[in-house]
């Protein structure tokens, strides 16, 4: 039997500003809630779900993602990126076949 030991990973750069804004959160200026704005989509989903069950960030952050969901949301060229490749690849295995 093996044991694997993860030494966890410190925060990157960017989760660290996001946390040290979302510390100070609604109380931002408009240019910390931009830059929270920008930051956020990019974030790893890790960091973010730690962030959720942090004791001190997640009341915060839920109030952050529900106050600023319009913002938040992946503009619709991302979508219709992620759909056209999707049929391209459903039309190359049709073709293969």
């Amino acid at each position: 039997m093996c044991a694997v030991f993860v030494k966890p990973r410190p925060f990157g750069r960017r989760s660290c500003r996001f946390v040290e804004l979302l510390d100070r959160y609604p109380d931002v200026r408009a240019g910390e809630l931009a830059e929270m704005i920008e930051t956020f989509p990019h974030l790893p989903a890790a960091e973010i779900a730690i962030m959720s069950i942090s004791e001190k960030s997640h009341r915060k952050l839920d109030k952050f993602i529900r106050e600023q969901s319009e913002a938040l949301r992946r503009p619709w060229l991302n979508s219709g990126l992620l759909i056209l490749i999707a049929i391209s690849f459903v039309i190359f295995l049709y073709w293969l076949h």
